[in-house]
């Protein structure tokens, strides 16, 4: 097969240098000349395509066959195959390499969420702070109903007359409960230089109040706005501090004239039974008038364990542990903790909110108090002028 391909390619080096002239000299002697040029022509031109023809048809079914079947094909066959072992041999390493990569991401993410829960479950000082100084409110919301309610009783039956609970132990009529008031007036909150010193010339060494006791119980400011607690503590039998002067000073306040004391044929004749629906009226009247200086007082009731009041407790939570520069350095803490604290802050505002609505309905229940009175003439009036 080489060898017929080489005696081709002899042949068509030969033509390459055969000359038309020659053959022009040797055919021009019979004239012919056109027409033998015309078909050593077409004669070139058919050799040619057909030596090209099969030149072509030779590489292509000799020299690129044995050339892709011989050599080309096996050599690409072993070297897929080494490329396959290959490539089988790697994945288990990518494989291990992604393995490893995935357990130290996944040991470091449990690592961080560890340190986070750490981190956020620790609690910082100011949420202690808050804690100690909130774990009382509680007993003391509880000690200023008790206190509100014991005192708005002690008023009505003040008011009422009601037996053996009348102004002072053992009285039994207005002018004894006069007389034991003043006694205590005298004894207790009397201040010698009052009325231009002639208290204490009329009275001498009776007017013997101490310098702390004088006039206290007319003094409000002094004995209730000016103190965020008081020794009252009305679910012991024993009086308190704070007690007596309280009590003075409500008595001043709203009770100092009490209402005659009717005997019971007085109550049984119908005629005056207008008249003792008109003493419940007004004492109803004084029993709201009287709530809000009650209210104050139980804000203020003493809690004895801690020896603080609601009232103080409110007033550390609300004002002075956020006086305290510390407290805003504290704040640079872990986002848990300071989630809490504005958590604790705002518990804190609504119980506030509380109190002041509870004010609110005090206030709202004196303008009604205070506009049945006003209306209470006007009624009055109209009726008299219609039973005329």
């Amino acid at each position: 097969m080489i060898k017929k391909f080489i005696c081709i390619l002899a042949v068509l080096f030969a033509l390459q240098f055969t000359t038309a002239k020659d053959a022009q000299a040797a055919c021009c002697a019979c004239a012919v000349c056109p027409i033998i040029k015309l078909m050593h022509t077409a004669t070139e031109f058919a050799l040619e395509m057909d030596i090209n023809t099969k030149i072509q048809s030779f590489f292509t079914s000799n020299v690129i066959n044995d050339l892709t079947m011989g050599l080309i094909q096996p050599n690409l066959r072993i070297m897929t195959m080494e490329i396959s072992t290959a490539a089988h041999a790697i994945i288990p390493q990518i494989g291990a390499m992604i393995d490893g990569q995935v357990l130290a991401k996944t040991v470091l993410d449990m690592q961080t969420l560890r340190a986070e829960a750490a981190r956020d479950q620790m609690p910082s000082v100011s949420m202690c702070e808050f804690a100690t100084l909130s774990r009382t409110v509680g007993a003391a919301d509880y000690r200023r109903d008790v206190t509100q309610r014991i005192m708005s009783k002690w008023q009505v039956n003040r008011l009422m007359g009601t037996r053996g609970l009348s102004g002072a132990a053992g009285v039994t009529s207005i002018i004894e409960d006069n007389e034991a008031f003043f006694r205590l007036f005298l004894s207790t909150y009397c201040d010698p230089d009052d009325q231009k010193g002639n208290l204490g010339a009329a009275y001498g060494s009776a007017c013997a109040g101490s310098d702390l006791n004088q006039n206290l119980d007319i003094d409000y400011t002094r004995l209730i706005e000016s103190n965020r607690t008081l020794g009252v503590d009305f679910t012991i039998p024993v009086a308190e501090e704070n007690e007596r002067d309280i009590f003075a000073l409500a008595t001043n306040l709203y009770s100092g004239t009490l209402f005659v004391r009717p005997e019971q044929n007085i109550l049984n004749n119908p005629d005056n039974q207008d008249e003792y629906l008109d003493m419940m009226s007004l004492v109803a009247k004084k029993s709201v008038a009287a709530n809000s200086f009650f209210a104050q007082v139980a804000l203020r009731t003493e809690n004895p364990t801690t020896f603080t009041s609601y009232f103080e407790d409110m007033y550390n939570l609300t004002k002075v542990h956020y006086r305290d520069p510390a407290f805003y350095a504290k704040l640079y803490d872990n986002p848990a903790n300071v989630l809490r604290q504005q958590a604790s802050m705002q518990g804190i505002g609504l119980m506030q909110q509380r109190d002041l609505f509870e004010s609110q309905i005090r206030s709202e229940m004196l303008l009604s108090v205070l506009l049945e009175t006003k209306l209470a003439e006007d009624t009055k009036d109209l009726l008299g002028g219609l039973a005329q």
